[in-house]
């Protein structure tokens, strides 16, 4: 065996013994079980490592464009899906690096008039993470989102992702700066470098709404995996930190997103709002808390799983959204970085 077979050889060996040596989250047999031992069972793994992943490299990000973005909205899982003949767990090339906290949503019992787990649950994660590597010379070199996983007794989870702005926010370094939502606006195009216009394209490749996320399987089963009759969902969701964290982490902070997020309290963290038709006035509808600290985790970068959610399922219930969401991005486009107004941070 010559030196280069001999390479090829240890190089697909590793690739193997690192694959098997995390457990799967998927699979009828994970999936039966309650919400309460999946969450254990992921916690253990999130916490068995608390040191961050690395940025992906040029060469990394490239491959972005050669995967098949429909595995993104497809695969139900709660650990990322593997490639290459099994043999690679597939990288987390876009929101590469956060922090893992676990979490609960209380309703707001006034006002909540939604199906699910939008009528709250207790056994969730939510994943804090940056777009993109962070750039804190630039001023808008600072893209956070969330990813939220809600586990149900029983059966395979539902999740939802949420950004203010694709682009990234303006002169700030706080992550809880602004409202998130699932519905993110659409840049303009003239806004956009060559890389963000073909990310772009390439996600249209799975959905004719890239930019807008489904919530229509989180009013489909309650936390216990019970089906509902009638399920109800609104339009759009907005997440608005609370005034305390909203405060939490000042514009100029430049650490690492791993111990920037570490201060995190155990608490409430976003009040949730809704949207309920296209246009509606926005209604609280609950609160979003951790329940554990909030921790850099090396398999919450490489390995957790955030299924996104197809926007087209919504509107099969839904029909009638379709024009004025059309509309919706028409109007965001037209609007160089448009961004949806935050709510009042109030105490």
């Amino acid at each position: 065996m010559n030196f280069t077979s001999k390479w090829w050889g240890l190089a697909i060996l590793a690739l193997v013994i690192g694959v098997l040596a995390i457990p799967d989250f998927h699979g009828d047999k994970y999936q039966r079980q309650s919400a309460a031992v999946k969450l254990s069972q992921l916690w253990s793994v999130i916490v068995a490592d608390t040191t961050s992943a690395a940025w992906p490299t040029p060469l990394q990000l490239a491959e972005l464009f050669v995967e098949s973005m429909k595995v993104s909205f497809d695969t139900i899982a709660d650990d990322m899906p593997r490639q290459f003949l099994d043999l690679q767990i597939r990288p987390k090339i876009i929101h590469s690096v956060g922090a893992v906290a676990a979490c609960k949503f209380t309703p707001n019992t006034t006002n909540n008039r939604y199906t699910g787990v939008l009528y709250g649950f207790e056994h969730g994660l939510i994943r804090f993470s940056l777009a993109k590597e962070p750039d804190y010379t630039a001023p808008r070199g600072f893209a956070p989102g969330i990813g939220l996983k809600v586990l149900i007794d029983g059966r395979p989870s539902v999740n939802v992702v949420a950004m203010y702005n694709l682009a990234g926010q303006e002169n700030s370094h706080n992550f809880f700066a602004h409202d998130l939502t699932n519905h993110v606006p659409r840049p303009d195009p003239s806004t956009q470098n060559a890389v963000e216009a073909k990310i772009l394209e390439h996600f249209e490749t799975a959905s004719a709404w890239p930019t807008f996320l489904g919530i229509r399987d989180f009013a489909n089963f309650n936390q216990t995996g019970q089906q509902v009759r009638s399920p109800r969902f609104p339009f759009r969701l907005v997440f608005h930190p609370t005034y305390d964290i909203h405060k939490l982490i000042p514009d100029n902070d430049d650490r690492p997103i791993g111990e920037m997020l570490a201060d995190v309290p155990i608490g409430p963290i976003y009040q949730v709002w809704a949207e309920d038709t296209p246009g509606a006035p926005l209604v609280n509808i609950g609160v979003l808390s951790t329940t554990s600290k909030t921790t850099p985790s090396l398999f919450g970068d490489k390995g957790l799983f955030l299924q996104h959610l197809l926007m087209e399922n919504d509107f099969e219930v839904h029909p009638e959204w379709i024009a004025p969401s059309k509309r919706i991005i028409q109007q965001q486009e037209a609007i160089p970085f448009y961004s949806f107004p935050d709510l009042p941070f109030r105490k």
